[in-house]
Formats: structure tokens, sequence, C-alpha cells
């Protein structure tokens, strides 16, 4: 039996995962289900389920499909650079999703500034996959080996959430810089707050 990592359900008796939105760059998007527009399931037959995940056509994708496609790029979900998250709902949510998208622009930032790319990135994930197993993986798991071993091996990497929060969070002309317009004057309330507190 293979479980979903988002649903707990069975993978090939389950119809999909339960639905939710996802966060990509500071905006609220809908996940492609298997055989919409778009999907490569797109042609299937109606009952067909999903090669990867074994969804039902009509239904989500289970977490970690191989072949869900991102609903904001087109490309693979899982290894796409738009760095999708479940999007949180209500007044707490909204914090939390503006923390997530501006740690992510921070960790871009940091990334830039030291000169690592992408590729760098992809490479201590290669690593972290060998070291972890299949059944070890995880987006949580991965940043704790990250922020562990760094991007040289010898730790250089960028500050935790925490340490965000305590430093580059607080800093509104630094959050002005890097975070896209929309993003920013959509949050201002909550960065006056967050910085209003650290002073």
């Amino acid at each position: 039996m293979a479980k979903c990592s988002i649903c707990n359900k069975d993978m090939l008796t389950a119809k999909g995962c339960r639905p939710y939105a996802l966060l990509i760059n500071g905006e609220r998007y809908e996940r492609i289900k298997f055989g919409d527009p778009g999907d490569w399931g797109e042609y299937r037959d109606d009952g067909a389920r999903c090669g990867d995940c074994g969804a039902v056509k009509g239904h989500y994708h289970h977490g970690g499909c191989d072949v869900e496609r991102c609903p904001a790029c087109g490309g693979q979900l899982i290894s796409c650079d738009c760095n999708p998250r479940e999007f949180r709902e209500g007044t707490r949510g909204r914090i939390d999703n503006f923390l997530a998208t501006a740690y992510d622009f921070y960790k871009r930032d940091w990334m830039a500034a030291h000169r690592y790319t992408e590729a760098d990135l992809l490479g201590v994930y290669k690593l972290y996959r060998r070291d972890a197993g299949k059944e070890g993986l995880s987006d949580e798991k991965f940043e704790e080996y990250l922020l562990v071993n760094g991007f040289d091996g010898k730790g250089e990497v960028y500050r935790n959430v925490a340490g965000f929060m305590g430093n580059e969070l607080m800093d509104d002309a630094y959050l002005r810089r890097i975070l896209p317009e929309k993003v920013y004057t959509s949050n201002a309330d909550i960065i006056r707050r967050w910085v209003a507190m650290s002073q």
C-alpha cells in the first residue's frame, strides 16, 4: 500500500488527493486535476488513473506525483522553480502565506548575493536524496539537511526561518527591495505590525 503524503489515503484505491490551493510567489493558484485541460492525462478516457499517483481522471493528483503540472508555469510541479506550497486560508493563513513568500524571496536573494544558483541547490538536493533514502524524503527534512550542511558541505547557507524572522523580516526597506510590489503592498499591514513589534 502506497500512502499519499498529503491525504494519507492509499493511492491505488483512493480516487484522488484532498483539494487545496497552492501558494506560488505570493499568489493563490488552484491545482490542476488529473485529466483537466493542460494536464498530462487530458486526453485519457474517463475513469483512467494517473500512471504515477493513481488519481482518477477528474480528481487531484496525490502528493509528490511526477506528472502533476504547475498551474503557474505549466512545468512539472515537483521540479519547477516556482517553489509551490500549500495556500493557507483565513487570517492566520494570510500571515503564514506572507511569511512563507517573504522567506522564499529572502532565500533567493541570499543565494544570488552569495553566487549560488538553482543548480547548486539541486546538487544539495541530490545529496539529500542519496543520504535520506526514498522513505525519508520531505520538504521539511530537506530544509533541515540544507541548514546543517550548507551549499558547500561546511554550513554556508541562509538563515533558518527564526533567524530570518528576527532579522530581515524586520527590515522594511529590505522587504520592499526583494518582494514583488504586489506582494509588498498587499501585505503592508502585516509588515508594519511586524516591524513595529521589533522596535
